[in-house]
Order: structure tokens, then C-alpha cells, then sequence
């Protein structure tokens, strides 16, 4: 769609949000059907929808016009009512939100970058990360500090619980790791390893993992209380 799309072979696409970023899609027009998008988190309501932040706003609204191709671009946004055409306005004026870092040093991250890089190296790949941007440089040391701190600890329980070996080499556990993503990486492949599963049948096993799979903490501290947890 998106090559069918640039090609101009496609003149209409309908799509959520996701076609608005991070990808060359020029489009002369854009409509927003609704102020509200679906969302299956906290912050929905009782249609399980929330409203549009100004980010997303801006996101999508941008994507009408593009320099070099279009010296002006057109967004249409629907309001079915007075609030929904006021909340509109105040979007159309609202500064972007805060950007916050999303790096997440998970074990299958780790085991990968390890597996490829010295930790020089590794200090200076996330030297260059959004996690540790700040104008003040020492505020950007003590955080590429603490995010180095927080790898060497777990990649300590990686070698405790043998996925890697003091050399720092992977283990067959380890290498397992590098293609696992989800909350639950290091429990999973125990039950594997140990053979916990193995009268179970594929259905029971396919059950059990997907349940693992997508496992959400509200952890009250800062720290978990379980070194895996």
C-alpha cells in the first residue's frame, strides 16, 4: 500500500495513525475521523477509546503536504459536536507533549549487544541514545552511569543463571535469548531448558508461554522485589 500509495496508483488510504509516522507517505490531504482513538490501557473510557494528545494531533495533521512536493497541504478534522469542534481548536493550538526516553535494557537487548560489542563500545552506542540527552552534561554522564550500571547488573544474573559465561560468551540458553522479546525472556526459557514442559503437549505449551507472554507490573517501588521479577 505504501509503494502503491507514493506511486499515486492509490488516492485514497484509510489507515490509523501508524501510516502518519515514521514513514514517506505525501499526501496532499489528510482527514481525522474522530478526536478519540481506541485504547486498550487505563486511560480509556467506557467506550475504551481516549482522547487524541497533541503529538498525535500534529502527527497525523503534518502528514498533509510535504515540502518540495505540495506548496500547501489540507486537514480536514470531523467534530460531531461543539466540545469535539472546541477540543479540536485547542489541539490545533497546544505545543507538542514531553518526550520521554523508551529504552529498556531488557536481557535479549543485553545478550545482543554484548555478543557484539565490548562495553567501550557499548558506553558509546548508548552515549548517543535519547535516554541520556540533557543540555546539562553532567545530568547526560550520570544518567549513560547509571544506564551502564543497570546493564553490568543484569548481566551478572545472565551469568548467574547461565545464559552467558564469565568470558561473556551465550550459552545455547543465551542464544535462545537474542530471538525472544516479551516481559517474560529469562522464566520462559528455564521452563524450557529444565524440561518442565516436557509432558506437556503443544497445545498446553503454547497455552502456558502466551500467558507469560504479555504480563504487565505496577510495580509500587522503584526496584522490583524479585531479582527477576
Amino acid at each position: 500500500m505504501e509503494e502503491l500509495f507514493q506511486k499515486k496508483l492509490v488516492k485514497v488510504v484509510l489507515a490509523t495513525e501508524t501510516l502518519s509516522a515514521g514513514i514517506n507517505m505525501p499526501a496532499k490531504t489528510t482527514v481525522i475521523s474522530s478526536p478519540r482513538k481506541p485504547a486498550s490501557t487505563s486511560d480509556g473510557g467506557q467506550d475504551h477509546k481516549r482522547n487524541l494528545s497533541p503529538n498525535e494531533f500534529h502527527q497525523m495533521a503534518g502528514r498533509a503536504g510535504r515540502r518540495g512536493i505540495d506548496t500547501k497541504g489540507y486537514c480536514y478534522a470531523i467534530a460531531c459536536n461543539g466540545i469535539q469542534k472546541d477540543f479540536y481548536s485547542e489541539l490545533i493550538k497546544s505545543t507538542s507533549n514531553r518526550l520521554d526516553s523508551n529504552l529498556d535494557l531488557d536481557y535479549s537487548f543485553i545478550v545482543n549487544l554484548s555478543e557484539s560489542f565490548d562495553d567501550e563500545k557499548i558506553e558509546k552506542i548508548l552515549s548517543k541514545s535519547f535516554y541520556v540527552y540533557d543540555k546539562q552534561k553532567s545530568t547526560s554522564d550520570y544518567l549513560l552511569y547509571d544506564l551502564m550500571g543497570t546493564l553490568k547488573i543484569k548481566r551478572g544474573i545472565l551469568m548467574d543463571q547461565t545464559f552467558m559465561e564469565p568470558s561473556g560468551k551465550l550459552t545455547l540458553k543465551g542464544e535462545l535469548l537474542k530471538h525472544l522479546n516479551g516481559y517474560e525472556q529469562i522464566p520462559i526459557i528455564n521452563l524450557v531448558a529444565d524440561k518442565v514442559l516436557a509432558d506437556r503437549d503443544p497445545v498446553q505449551i503454547a497455552g502456558l508461554i502466551s500467558g507469560m507472554a504479555n504480563i504487565e507490573y505496577e510495580l509500587k517501588g522503584e526496584f522490583p522485589e524479585k531479582p527477576l521479577e
